[in-house]
């Protein structure tokens, strides 16, 4: 192994990395982060093996998805978001927070939890709705497929689907069906130009093979296609 893509999920693990990919000579380069802490980023910009990161405008797409509930109608919105410390979601709920104040909407409610399993969501689902007889909106910052499944499941028990406006960022399985019924109203995703490009710059930079975590392994002959791939991410947005 050459080079490492990573998508950590905070800035605390990156000198460790750093340490670890200098000691053996390996280069890295991270995929859907940017580093927010300025000591952090001195230290791994500082590094001859690190090869840069590649992200989308969190705080933006979280804006964006706020300003889609106000488009919508909804005034109080319950979130399911992670845990406070992990940079990306933290720039999606900065971004839907500044929705709200201009906007004039309510963050009334959340859950800090990305693993959620289907049958949790749905009982967090209900809480939000047994306490909240005004929620009119969901927003998932980080969109799986149990989590997603959890609340379009505890909405249609309850006859809220459409009534409570769900909104999501990442794409998930069988998102077409949900859309049609009603039980997405809003989504943002297909970022996976991201990992993409950063592991083709990896290829690119040192001719050798990539192992991408954690989502599988690129080998060198699967370059040009990796390459081609992230072109057309970014055409079909």
């Amino acid at each position: 192994c050459n080079a490492i893509a990573i998508c950590n999920y905070s800035d605390d693990i990156l000198p460790k990395i750093t340490s670890l990919c200098e000691e053996n000579e390996v280069y890295f380069t991270l995929i859907w982060r940017s580093i927010s802490d300025p000591e952090v980023k001195e230290i791994v910009e500082a590094s001859p093996y690190y090869l840069g990161n590649t992200c989308e405008s969190e705080e933006e797409t979280g804006y964006m998805m706020g300003e889609s509930f106000h488009n919508m109608g909804c005034e109080n919105i319950a979130v399911i978001t992670m845990e406070k410390g992990d940079a990306t979601a933290d720039a999606r709920d900065a971004g839907f927070d500044r929705a709200c104040d201009e906007f004039g909407m309510n963050r009334i409610s959340e859950v800090r939890n990305n693993t959620l399993t289907a049958e949790e969501t749905t009982k967090a689902v209900e809480n939000f709705l047994a306490s909240f007889p005004e929620l009119d909106g969901i927003f998932v910052t980080g969109g799986s497929n149990t989590i997603l499944e959890g609340v379009i499941q505890a909405l249609a028990l309850h006859n809220k689907t459409g009534e409570v406006k769900v909104a999501c960022i990442d794409f998930i399985s069988d998102l077409d069906k949900y859309i049609e019924e009603g039980a997405i109203d809003a989504i943002s995703g297909f970022n996976c130009a991201a990992c993409e490009f950063s592991s083709s710059q990896s290829y690119d930079f040192c001719s050798a093979d990539v192992f991408f975590i954690p989502f599988g392994f690129f080998c060198k002959k699967n370059a040009l296609s990796i390459c081609i791939l992230g072109f057309y991410s970014v055409f079909l947005h």
